[in-house]
């Protein structure tokens, strides 16, 4: 490798440590275009203009690029072949028989401390059982083998906490507990339960507030309650789905008889686990089908995670 790719290297990995980090903390929302444009922005002058400030010299960078390797691989082959291995930063441990963990080249490595850093996998729910894709296929099955499901779910899931998130939710606690979700008492002449999903429901707000409430790029975007299913804190737990029409004009009916959205997806303050968080983007080629019975199959998936990471025991 080129002297000046150990530099790119670093930079590359400063960034995927940057938003892994800033992932953990739910009022940063990824998903906003520009808020991405500004923290790339911030992080590359931050990252690229400190190079020879720190004072590193090329063979300083090549060093430390080939140590960090080596942590990698050292990490990987500890724990490549066991059926129960640490996630990073926690006291938690993962089933490497049903879950297909992951640890990110950009992983951190602390007094030797490394481990299960991500799950990025399709899982499916029959109605009785999660299968994961990955797992399904490690076992020598045929992805057209996998028997009949009904929902499909592509997760994108974060464990543990890099040791600065943690430090900082501790010091700042209310940075860490994601927007506000709605009150768990609402008007009932302002709950709209949805037609079509039995176990949905919309929480409306007054008009003459609504749009000072939502931003306009999110005309066509809905937050819907899983009914039945709260919050470990006892709040509503939501997902939100893209919808045609802008929701601004939407009125009771429309939303009562609300089918087919372009997409759903729940993000990672609305799927907590032990030992991580999840985004969960509903998956299948016909939404509207998909959501019928949506919270008894995310239930059924959120179970599936917490059975198969446990505490470590003492």
């Amino acid at each position: 490798m080129k002297g000046h790719k150990y530099w790119h290297y670093l930079y590359q990995l400063n960034l995927r440590v940057l938003f892994s980090h800033l992932a953990q903390f739910p009022l940063i929302s990824l998903g906003n275009t520009k808020l991405k444009l500004i923290l790339l922005v911030a992080s590359g002058i931050l990252v690229g203009g400190c190079g020879d400030d720190l004072g590193l010299s090329k063979d300083q960078r090549a060093a430390l690029y080939k140590a960090h390797e080596k942590a990698v691989e050292k990490c990987n082959a500890k724990w490549l072949d066991k059926s129960r291995v640490p996630i990073r930063g926690s006291r938690y441990v993962l089933d490497a028989t049903k879950l297909p963990w992951e640890m990110e080249y950009s992983m951190w490595t602390k007094d030797e401390e490394c481990g299960a850093a991500t799950i990025n996998d399709t899982f499916y729910w029959t109605g009785k059982e999660i299968i994961s894709q990955k797992m399904w296929t490690r076992a020598g099955h045929k992805p057209t083998e996998l028997p009949q499901y009904t929902h499909s779910f592509i997760v994108k899931a974060l464990l543990g906490a890099p040791p600065d998130s943690v430090k900082h939710c501790k010091q700042h606690p209310d940075d860490c507990k994601g927007p506000p979700g709605p009150p768990v008492e609402w008007p009932a002449e302002l709950v709209v339960r949805l037609k079509y999903y039995e176990d949905l429901e919309v929480r409306m707000f007054k008009r003459e507030y609504l749009v000072k409430l939502r931003p306009t790029d999110v005309t066509h975007q809905m937050d819907i309650v899983l009914r039945g299913w709260p919050k470990e804190d006892g709040s509503p737990r939501t997902m939100f789905c893209g919808v045609r029409q802008n929701v601004f004009v939407m009125t009771r009916e429309d939303i009562e008889n609300f089918n087919n959205p372009t997409s759903c997806q729940l993000e990672f303050w609305a799927f907590k686990f032990n030992g991580g968080s999840a985004r969960v983007v509903v998956s299948g080629n016909t939404y509207g089908n998909t959501l019928r019975q949506i919270v008894p199959a995310l239930h059924a998936l959120h179970q599936y995670f917490n059975d198969h990471i446990t505490e470590e025991q003492p």
